[in-house]
């Protein structure tokens, strides 16, 4: 289906708001469609991600893998900002 306004703006009775609504660019930043649509975008790939994980996790545990033992966060390397190197093109105060 073609989106030509936002869900929103969809039960907009005032028909100047739901056009504004609809609006992908405003100048040079993005309208409320085109906030919509990015939001929709990481839902969609935060969603796909998410299956997959419960795929693997299903797949560990038909195998007789503990995924509490195999994903367990707490043995993860954490990277913190001074654990990396200086920055080389930007002022360190703002990088």
């Amino acid at each position: 289906r073609y989106h030509n306004v936002t869900r929103y703006g969809e039960k907009e009775s005032s028909p100047e708001r739901k056009e504004s609504l609809g609006t992908v660019m405003r100048n040079w930043h993005p309208g409320p469609l085109a906030f919509q649509f990015v939001s929709d975008t990481f839902s969609y790939i935060y969603s796909q991600a998410i299956l997959r994980a419960l795929d693997l996790i299903e797949s560990d545990l038909k195998n007789g893998i503990d995924p509490a033992e195999k994903w367990a966060a707490s043995k993860r390397k954490i990277q913190i900002k001074s654990s990396l190197p200086p920055p080389k093109f930007c002022d360190p105060l703002y990088c």
